[in-house]
């Protein structure tokens, strides 16, 4: 419906976010959506999951446009080919509320990740030489969203949630509409 209420040069900027990311296969997005489903009946939530096709993990942000650029798409692609690592095993075992400015905030799975650790290193390493690295600093904490929700949790253990990672994949999200068109994919290895 937005596009309808654009005009040459009104448009709502930056509507298309690109991202790398990790997700799980089909049992682990089922098993994802389940407990998804299960702290919203435990926890009187009210928020609805993302959907199987939308569980990730985010590797790494690229950035958030007005259309995609192509060449930017180009040299994120050429970084990714440069990644060495194997395959890996990823576990959550905890679920609890991020803050966020907004009231909704998202309900996540977290867990100690160390090869996601390893993996967005990597990445990163390789986006610098192709002129889109940010360099050493930012923080970042392995987590899958699940929905998001007015309620807020506390950190809890939940029943494991994992899955053997042997790709990684850049997204282009359709900010808003609830839609995910991936760009590429790539096999781990080494």
């Amino acid at each position: 419906m937005w596009e309808q209420l654009q005009f040459a040069g009104f448009g709502l900027p930056g509507m298309d976010n690109v991202f790398f990311a990790v997700q799980p296969d089909e049992e682990g997005a089922q098993e994802v959506e389940r407990r998804a489903f299960d702290l919203c009946d435990a926890l009187g939530l009210k928020g609805r999951p993302m959907g199987k096709g939308r569980f990730h993990v985010t590797l790494r942000g690229i950035g958030t446009y007005d259309g995609v650029p192509q060449d930017l798409i180009a040299r994120a692609a050429e970084a990714a080919k440069l990644v060495e690592m194997p395959p890996f095993e990823v576990v959550f075992d905890r679920a609890m509320s991020f803050r966020r400015r907004s009231r909704k905030r998202p309900l996540v799975l977290v867990g100690r990740n160390d090869s996601l650790q390893a993996l967005r290193r990597a990445l990163e390493e390789n986006l610098k030489r192709t002129g889109l690295g940010r360099g050493a600093g930012s923080s970042y904490t392995p987590h899958l969203t699940m929905l998001y929700d007015f309620g807020s949790v506390a950190e809890r253990p939940v029943r494991p949630v994992g899955w053997i990672v042997n790709e990684f994949v850049l997204i282009h999200s359709l900010v808003g509409r609830g839609r995910y068109i991936r760009l590429g994919r790539w096999p781990l290895r080494g």
